[in-house]
């Protein structure tokens, strides 16, 4: 399939079409468990306003977050479960259920 191109897109904030996507330095804080992890990603994908810019987390920055959350816990990525699973002879709408 392929992929549209949604750049530049509108800004809520400033309402001009000048948002793109930029990668930032972030460091996220999250609760797992009741307890609170600082995460630190370098490199966060998000959309960024070039005339205000007015920060716009995507699906891909939730991905980053949620991925860079199960690595500081020692948990495995959602790639590395369905591998294992795909060795097993498990197929994902199994996993689902």
């Amino acid at each position: 399939m392929k992929r549209i191109n949604v750049y530049p897109r509108g800004c809520a904030l400033c309402a001009t079409e000048t948002v793109f996507r930029a990668f930032i330095p972030h460091v996220a804080s999250v609760v797992h468990d009741g307890e609170r992890l600082v995460i630190t990603i370098e490199a966060l994908a998000v959309d960024r306003c070039s005339r205000c810019g007015e920060v716009y987390f995507t699906n891909e920055s939730s991905d980053q977050i949620s991925a860079a959350v199960r690595a500081k816990l020692g948990l495995l990525q959602t790639e590395e479960i369905l591998q294992r699973a795909n060795e097993l002879g498990i197929s994902p709408s199994v996993m689902l259920g």
